[in-house]
Formats: structure tokens, C-alpha cells, sequence
């Protein structure tokens, strides 16, 4: 679990520079996200009932330890006096739940990963699968409840959410792994347009009042046919505006896909990862974002904002994502403005620009954030929108300059950039390109060639080149964990939550045990037609 007291961001220490940079963001060490087996006080339930499918019976059974039930299902029928003052606990055992999908109830919690005999709980040992099947959704949501501990797998749906669904409804998730969900391409649906709605949130769906919280989950391999948010989809306006908003923090979202199915690229699956649209404004911290991607000719494989969305994106890991289109790590348009601070964007790909696009009338404040090593068009875009810009490190982008200003209309106020430092880019300096428009406001930054304005400086800041190489003996993926183990010769560097290049894949540091280091999501040994026998971790910059 996220541990307050770990890895303090005081953002970017600048050796040599003559400024230090800080911020308020908290990053989770990386062991500490994803699910984990959490003790369940069964004090705090007045009703208390076992499930499980191999010695279960749901006739003869009594819901009791000795006697349990054999479906999730059946339990929740059975169970009808849960309320506030008296809430009830089931407990599932290891096993397949595959007859009918999940419909939560309120305070009723449902817990996960339990031994059959002893119902000693390790959701990674005893895995509880609640299955859609390759037919039906898995899970659908429910206020006041909560699903902790299971596989949520093979969901199928003509509609939002794949996996589960909370439309209006806002259960606590946690420390599920949620993969082979997949939304379905809508009927009829009509290949030679563009920009179409679809089915949104291959793995999760937040729909409209829904403010869930999720956390600690493995979000996986999940997808949408056509639609927006292959791992995840917020989306709607909780009314009335009080409503707390959804909160989506520690969780790994890694390998998903938007827009499998749409082939003749209409442009309707923005967001591999994550999608937030139309007035929902979640707070997305302290994940690990991994190796998503867009497709169709669909914008972002990492996180996607459209349509005057607020979220809070923060102290995340947004590392290795593809866009089919444009924005790799990030794209934020059509009057979205949220607040990204304190995460790590890097080796991320796109036709566009790869770490950050800001264009159609999107805003941003984005500071204290390392956007570093991102493999096409350069850093950070901005075009016919507006950017806050603060104590960044922008560096050593592929494809373009650290940060470039595009503006074709007068009505915008122009970007603002303070204390932040543009080096090592393939191609330096800032670009502005406008005929329009007042240049970019540029102040107290270190900027490669140099730029006029108050207080910045063309000096080489220095910043420690902490990376390494190492090289592979062998790679293995495992479908069980998400993961890719390189043995090898391990660098010292390649320690947890440090960004890891095999050739042109990103990835995250998980863990790292001799001469192993296991990293998030599946990468490829081979590629481009030859075995690689090295690979890179990346700098730390300073960034912490």
C-alpha cells in the first residue's frame, strides 16, 4: 500500500543550475502499487457469508464457513438486509465464477482470495475469477460496496465497461486484476466517418455520477473495439457539483488497447490507457501507465482529456505508450485543462509529438514534471491552446525541439513557462511558430541556444547522467504477473520505478532480484528484424 512517508518529490534538484525546483506531488514507491492482500476486519460486518465454487452447494449450502454457498451470484440474491447500520461481507474462495454477471449490492463488500480449507486470504495464491465468459460484462457497480481481490476477466460487452460498470453508481475497487475485457464495436456503425461515439472503458467504465474509488489494481490487456479508454473511461458530469470525484490512485495500467476493430481509422478510440471526457474531473495519482496504445488513427496511448475535463494528473508513471495519431503520453483539448504535476512522461511515441500535445482550445497547468526521452516530435506541443509551464526538466526528446508554440488564433493569452529547463532535445531551444499571436512569456528557464526574457540562462545545468546499460543473456514474459524478467549483467541503476529502454520500448522498473530486473507490461526482445543484446536505464536527471 502507498506509504506517505516514501519517496518525497522535491521535484527536480539541479545540480550546478542556480535554481533548485520542488513540488507538492508524492510518488508511491513501484512495490507498493498494484494489488496486494489486505487483512478483512470481519468486526466491521454484521453479516458474514462464504462462498466457494469447489465445495460450495447453493441448495444445500448455509453461506457459512463450514457450509458455504457455490456462487457469488446466489449470495447476492440471497443476501437483502444489508444497509448502513447492518453491512455484510462475502467471502469467496479460490475457484471459477463464470455463471452470470456480478450485480453489486449495496453495503455488501465482496472479498476475494481466500484458501478453500483453511480461508486464509493471498489474492495472488488463491485466485477467486469472477468471468464474463467471452459473452457477457463481468461486474456491475454499486454504491456503498466494494469488490477487493479478484480476477476480473473475459467480459465482453455492446455497451460501457467490459469489465465493470459504474454508471451513477460508486463502489470502492481495489486490489483486483482486470484483464481480457473487451467493449465490443458498436452495431452498424459506419466505417467511413470520423470522430463517432463508441463503447468507452474496456476494463472500467465511470459513467456520469459514478465517482469510484480504484486503487491498487492491475489493469491489463483490456480493450475497446471502438471507443475511447482501452484500460480505463471517466467520463459525464457528476451532478450536483459537490460530488466527490472519482479517485483513481497506486493502480498498474499497463498493455491495454482502444479501437482493435477499427480498421479503416476513424478516429473514434482515443485514450490506450485512460480516457476522461465530457466534465469529469478525476484525480489520477500514483500510477504506472505502461505500454497502451491507441489505434484506428485515435489520439494517446497514455492518458486522454477532451471536452472541459478538470482531473488532477499526478506523481504518475506515464512511460512507453503509443499514439496511432498524436499525443503518445498525453493529449489535452477541446477546453479540457487539467493540472499535471509531478510525473514521469517519457519514451513515449506518437505520428505527432510524444510526450505532450495541448492543441483545439485545450489549457494546461503542467509543472514539476520530468518529460524526458520521448521518441517523436519532441516534448511538449502546444497548438491553439494555452500552457502553464513550471519548474519542468524537459530533456533529451527525439523528433523535435523541447517545447513548441503553434498558434493561429489572437484570442488566446500566450503560454507561460517559469523555471523550467529545455536541454539535450534533438533539435534545441523553443520553437514558435505564429503570425498571429504573442510569443510565449519565458522567464528563469534553462534553455539550450538560449531565449530572451527575464532571468534565463543557455548554460548546460549539469544534471546528473545517473543511467545505464546493461546486457541480456535471455527475457521471459509472464502472462500470470504482467511482467518481463531480463537476466543479464544489471547495472547498479536499475533499481524500482526507474525507466528502462529495450531498444524502442519503455518500461517501468519493477523490481530487481541479482542478476534479474522484472519490469511492467511485455517487451520484445526482437525488433526491427534483430535479437537485442542491451538495454538502457534511463537518467534520473535529479528528478525525484
Amino acid at each position: 500500500m502507498f506509504d506517505a512517508t516514501a519517496v518525497r518529490m522535491s521535484c527536480l534538484i539541479l545540480i550546478g543550475a542556480v535554481f533548485a525546483l520542488t513540488s507538492s506531488a508524492v510518488m508511491p514507491e513501484p512495490p507498493l502499487v498494484g494489488p496486494k492482500t489486505e487483512p478483512v476486519n470481519l468486526g466491521d460486518y454484521k453479516q458474514v457469508c462464504y462462498v466457494s465454487a469447489d465445495t460450495g452447494d447453493n441448495e444445500k449450502g448455509a453461506g457459512t464457513r463450514e457450509m458455504p454457498w457455490k456462487s457469488v451470484v446466489h449470495a447476492l440474491e440471497i443476501i437483502s438486509s444489508a444497509n448502513e447500520a447492518s453491512p455484510a461481507a462475502v467471502l469467496v474462495a479460490e475457484g471459477l465464477y463464470d455463471q452470470n454477471t456480478v450485480v453489486m449490492k449495496p453495503f455488501v463488500s465482496l472479498f476475494g482470495g481466500y484458501a478453500k480449507d483453511t480461508w486464509e486470504r493471498a489474492v495472488d495464491q488463491h485466485k477467486s475469477t469472477v468471468s464474463g465468459a467471452e459473452v457477457r460484462r463481468v461486474v456491475v457497480g454499486a454504491d456503498n460496496a466494494r469488490i477487493d481481490g479478484f480476477y476480473i476477466t473475459d467480459g465482453r460487452s455492446l455497451g460501457h465497461g467490459a469489465g465493470i460498470l459504474c454508471e451513477d453508481v460508486s463502489p470502492t475497487i481495489s486490489n483486483n486484476v482486470i484483464t481480457g475485457n473487451w467493449t465490443l464495436e458498436p452495431p452498424n456503425f459506419n466505417h467511413r466517418r470520423i470522430h463517432q461515439p463508441g463503447y468507452d472503458g474496456g476494463g472500467i467504465a465511470c459513467l456520469f455520477n459514478a465517482h469510484p474509488i480504484i486503487s491498487n489494481n492491475l489493469i491489463a490487456r483490456n480493450g475497446t473495439g471502438v471507443g475511447k479508454g482501452g484500460g480505463v473511461s471517466f467520463y459525464g458530469r457528476a451532478y450536483p457539483t459537490a460530488v466527490p470525484v472519482a479517485e483513481f490512485r497506486h493502480n498498474v495500467v499497463a498493455d491495454n488497447v482502444s479501437g482493435r476493430s477499427d480498421g479503416n481509422q476513424t478516429r473514434s478510440s482515443s485514450g490506450g490507457g485512460i480516457s476522461c471526457a465530457h466534465e469529469t474531473n478525476p484525480t489520477i495519482d500514483g500510477n504506472i501507465i505502461v505500454g497502451n496504445r491507441s489505434l484506428g488513427l485515435s489520439d494517446t496511448g497514455g492518458v486522454y482529456c477532451e471536452y472541459t475535463v478538470l482531473p488532477v494528473i499526478s506523481a504518475n508513471w506515464i512511460v512507453g505508450n503509443r499514439g496511432a495519431d498524436d499525443g503518445g503520453g498525453i493529449y489535452i483539448m477541446r477546453l479540457s485543462e487539467p493540472t499535471v504535476e509531478g510525473n514521469i512522461i517519457a519514451g513515449n511515441a506518437s505520428r505527432g509529438v510524444g510526450g505532450v500535445r495541448i492543441s483545439k482550445e485545450g489549457r494546461a497547468i503542467i509543472k514539476s514534471n520530468l518529460v524526458a526521452r520521448n521518441l517523436s516530435g519532441g516534448g511538449v506541443l502546444v497548438r491553439d491552446g494555452y500552457v502553464s509551464l513550471s519548474k519542468n526538466l524537459i530533456l533529451d526528446n527525439l523528433g523535435g525541439v523541447g517545447f513548441e508554440y503553434r498558434q493561429d488564433y489572437t484570442y488566446f493569452t500566450p503560454p507561460e513557462l517559469d523555471g523550467d529547463v529545455i536541454w539535450g532535445n534533438e533539435q534545441p531551444g523553443i520553437s514558435v511558430i505564429t503570425k498571429v499571436a504573442k510569443p510565449p512569456v519565458v522567464r528563469n528557464c534553462v534553455v539550450q541556444g538560449g531565449y530572451e526574457g527575464e532571468g534565463n540562462s543557455p548554460t548546460d545545468p549539469n544534471l546528473p547522467r545517473d543511467g545505464g546499460t546493461g546486457t541480456l543473456s535471455s527475457l521471459s514474459y509472464s502472462a500470470e504477473t504482467f511482467t518481463t524478467a531480463l537476466k543479464g549483467q544489471i547495472p547498479d541503476c536499475a533499481a524500482s520505478g526507474r525507466v528502462l529502454f529495450l531498444g524502442s520500448q519503455a518500461t517501468v522498473v519493477k523490481s530487481r532480484d541479482g542478476d534479474t530486473v522484472t519490469v511492467w507490461g511485455c517487451l520484445m526482445r526482437e525488433q526491427d528484424g534483430r535479437s537485442l543484446d542491451t538495454f538502457e536505464v534511463m537518467p534520473t536527471y535529479g528528478f525525484r
